[in-house]
């Protein structure tokens, strides 16, 4: 066995801080999807998942062979190195931007798989590049692409289920990912939200099929048996669910929709380790990578390990002064208060269910119904989110293109955006024209932060885009309280005159305190 000094010793450790450093600031990063997004909530163990994967390849590596030049590896870890401190500044105002999430991971597990090819060479590169990028599982998947896949399974999951209740003489009729039956409604949480399960299931997969070390025809099989086996156990989970609201009615789902969802992941892992284990036992390894014998990896410089380590330290500082700077210019927004229609026939709250409340995680909410003497229905939801990372997130997921789509309306066009005055104030409002069967239904939304920029003014209204999200860097503005007013108008023949409906009565529910 070569003879390791202390100088080794004392590099070996610091590379491994540097890298721990890296990886505990992209854990950090994605904590606030893990936390509040339950289909992302298996992402809390994917990083141990990943460091046990590392620990069973490091336990058979192959000898190191020769590495990239010092020069080539310094210019890559200094490109990827260059991006942390625009990928920092943009994702503390935004931790919610998911492209940002995605190039932030990417980087990290470049620059992890960097320092492992430098000092290990090809050999090391293949060996652990699994291990490595297995931390990618954990991270949420793009919007769009999250929206269509999901919202379209989790339509198909409804309809296969709605389709073997009517099978079996039980009445049920799908709304986009609702289920209605006699007793009431199944909504999107409790029958049709198998998300989770199907992502955590997919993760299984993938650590299963490098657990047991398939080949890669193998393991990608292996991965479409996991997607396979999800949407089978996710479609037994919905129904199960139904069948306990139609049997004892759907507020008793509330105490089960968790447990199915811990019971079906679990069920599904385990059957899926047998199968693992059934076909490690004939024998699917992939081969160890060919080495040459006697080597011994290669050292990073002590200088290198020192500057990446200033760097790091760099750009924390001055991500926070950047905001501490601009955050003493920011000043508070003008507050107003709701006044509730009571007068107006038919006016009552709806009580918002309770895991609605689990999901969104506000601090005030209010659900109000009523109709109008010209004939038209008013739906207006209000929602408050103190100040915290966590607030500007909670309130995006409310957004009508969110919500509305999963209860069976369709998006039909976007009437962009109008200021609304109210005693005093101009309130940007969002409109959409949604379909539902036949109806129409005009929604506005806003977003009301508790702070603004004084140069910008208070202007955001909802407005999440690339643009707006960059302008919130540039203003230094972090971890708002957020505010959402979101009022559908029912009945209304057009937009023109569901907007005039909008001015007239918006001055008589908002009040400056």
């Amino acid at each position: 066995m070569p003879v390791i000094d202390a100088s080794d010793k004392r590099l070996r450790t610091g590379l491994i801080l540097l890298v721990a450093a890296l990886w505990l600031g992209l854990c950090n990063q994605l904590r606030v999807e893990w936390s509040i997004n339950s289909q992302y909530s298996y992402g809390w163990g994917v990083p141990l998942l990943g460091l046990y994967l590392f620990w069973k390849r490091w336990q058979c590596r192959p000898d190191p062979q020769p590495g990239p030049t010092p020069t080539s590896a310094a210019l890559a870890a200094l490109v990827l190195l260059s991006l942390l401190l625009p990928v920092r500044l943009i994702e503390e105002a935004n931790p919610d931007w998911r492209p940002v999430s995605w190039l932030y991971a990417l980087m990290v597990t470049s620059l992890t798989w960097l320092a492992v090819w430098y000092t290990g060479g090809r050999a090391w590169g293949r060996h652990f590049f699994v291990p490595i990028v297995f931390m990618l599982v954990a991270v949420p998947w793009p919007t769009p692409i999250e929206e269509y896949f999901i919202q379209g399974l989790m339509r198909d999951v409804a309809g296969a289920t709605v389709e073997a209740l009517n099978w079996l003489g039980i009445p049920a009729v799908q709304q986009g990912n609702l289920i209605k039956l006699p007793s009431g409604v199944i909504g999107v949480s409790e029958a049709c939200s198998g998300v989770r399960s199907f992502q955590a299931t997919l993760m299984s997969g993938i650590f299963l099929g490098e657990l047991y070390r398939f080949g890669r025809r193998r393991r990608l099989l292996f991965v479409f048996l996991a997607a396979a086996m999800a949407l089978v156990f996710n479609f037994v989970r919905t129904f199960a669910l139904t069948w306990i609201g139609v049997r004892n009615g759907t507020s008793s789902l509330l105490s089960w929709h968790d447990p199915a969802g811990y019971f079906v992941w679990m069920l599904a892992f385990f059957v899926l380790w047998i199968i693992a284990a059934r076909w490690r036992g004939a024998r699917f390894e992939v081969m160890p990578a060919p080495s040459v014998r006697g080597s011994r990896p290669r050292r990073l410089p002590a200088l290198a390990l020192i500057t990446v380590a200033v760097w790091l330290l760099a750009v924390e500082g001055l991500t926070a002064a950047w905001y501490r700077s601009h955050e003493s210019g920011l000043v508070l927004n003008r507050a107003w208060t709701l006044e509730w229609p009571k007068q107006d026939p038919g006016f009552h709250f709806e009580p918002i269910p309770e895991e609605v409340r689990l999901i969104l995680r506000f601090n005030t909410g209010q659900n109000g119904v009523w109709d109008r003497k010209d004939g038209t229905r008013w739906l207006m939801y209000y929602f408050k989110w103190s100040p915290g990372r966590a607030a500007a997130q909670l309130a995006a997921n409310h957004s009508p293109v969110a919500c509305l789509p999963a209860s069976g309306l369709t998006l039909v066009s976007e009437d962009g955006w109008r200021k609304v005055a109210a005693d005093g104030l101009e309130l940007p409002f969002h409109g959409y024209v949604f379909d539902n069967h036949g109806e129409p239904w005009h929604v506005y939304f806003c977003l009301w932060e508790d702070r603004f920029s004084v140069q910008n003014g208070p202007e955001r209204g909802g407005d999440f885009g690339r643009w707006s999200r960059l302008k919130a860097v540039l203003d230094g503005r972090r971890h708002l309280g957020q505010e959402v007013l979101e009022i559908a108008i029912l009945g209304a023949h057009d937009p023109a005159t569901a907007m005039a409906q909008m001015r007239a009565e918006l001055p008589k529910m908002i009040h400056l305190r």
